[in-house]
């Protein structure tokens, strides 16, 4: 729930904003938990931010949940195509990270890599330069602790 906070208030923007009736681009929401039953608490207003068109997609991963843990940064791979296109086409898409510092963001920022590289066809140091570029433009952001 944490983590998420700062994304409500960009999800609570946009909505403001498409009541104004602005057009919005997409927005991706990956969001992780142990278990919907103990850490979904927003999962009522999520849902409806995504029925709403404020949230494009909502992908959410519970770790503790199945015989597999699955993480958000499963969940960043398996729309690497997308999330890549919405960096580079019109290179107006940001990223923002948001949570745990010690295993997550650094699990995310390598799935990030993995995307650039794969498609963006990029070696890895170029992919490792671009994410650098995209955090100094104010593209990605980690609010990470």
């Amino acid at each position: 729930g944490t983590g998420l906070a700062p994304f409500r208030g960009f999800l609570q923007e946009r909505a403001a904003l498409m009541q104004q009736g602005e057009l919005l681009g997409p927005a991706l929401l990956f969001f992780g938990c142990r278990n919907r039953q103990e850490d979904y608490i927003y999962q009522e207003e999520l849902e409806e931010y995504q029925a709403s068109g404020v949230l494009t997609q909502l992908r959410v991963a519970f770790s503790r949940e199945g015989t597999q843990k699955v993480y958000v940064q499963h969940l960043l791979k398996e729309e690497g195509k997308q999330v890549w296109e919405m960096m580079t086409k019109g290179s107006r898409g940001h990223i923002y990270v948001c949570g745990d510092a010690k295993l997550m963001a650094r699990d995310v920022n390598k799935a990030l890599l993995e995307i650039i590289h794969t498609y963006g066809k990029v070696s890895v140091e170029v992919a490792e330069n671009m994410a650098t570029s995209w955090a100094e433009n104010g593209r990605y952001s980690r609010d990470v602790w």
